[in-house]
């Protein structure tokens, strides 16, 4: 084929587009999450101001020794069941869901659980693409917070992988690279063959 020949710099860039769903109880971070990935740790919130509904942040994960780029679409949900009926539309078309919990909170690890079977109930069939995040890991230190290893155990149960992030040390980015490398394995994989010649 012509276009294996072609050097990489030559080929066409492709762009994916990636709907990722932040979920987890209110004050487990998952603003200033979507707002440091976006902005970089100068996008760390000053003040607490709770999510009502629905925020986007966009971010552009380069895949690598390929000129491919995925646009993942951060979808911010807010953690109060007042605006469960404005997120569900957008729980059942992602691509992708990050579970969060604080890890000074033992009862936002608590619902996770519930976090998940509602995801679970409006995908059905489908397979859920994700990861779990345990936010704050820069506060661990404290008394009563829940270990790595809970953590980790609630994703392989649910066949997920598992991460620490602080969003406060710009530490979020490791999770959305590999829900795009991801993302972008399974279009690779979906892809219809091209024409030889």
């Amino acid at each position: 084929v012509l276009r294996d020949r072609l050097p990489r710099t030559l080929e066409p860039q492709l762009t994916l587009r990636c709907k990722v769903v932040l979920l987890g109880d209110s004050t487990v971070g998952k603003t200033a999450l979507a707002q440091v990935l976006q902005h970089g740790v100068q996008g760390f919130p000053k003040n607490y101001n709770p999510t009502f509904g629905v925020e986007l942040a966009v971010k552009n994960c380069k895949i690598p020794e390929t000129n491919a780029t995925v646009e993942m679409y951060v979808v911010d949900c807010g953690g109060a069941s007042i605006t469960e009926d404005m997120a569900r539309p957008h729980w059942e078309n992602a691509n992708a869901f990050v579970f969060v919990y604080d890890v000074t909170n033992t009862e936002s690890f608590t619902n996770l659980k519930e976090w998940y079977e509602k995801i679970s109930s409006t995908r059905m069939d489908t397979a859920i693409t994700g990861v779990v995040l345990a936010n704050k890991i820069d506060l661990i230190d404290r008394p009563n917070t829940v270990s790595p290893e809970l953590g980790k155990e609630f994703a392989k149960k649910h066949l997920l992988e598992f991460f620490e992030t602080s969003t406060i040390k710009a530490e979020v980015e490791a999770p959305f690279h590999l829900l795009a490398l991801a993302f972008h394995t399974k279009y690779e994989d979906h892809k219809p063959g091209e024409l030889k010649g």
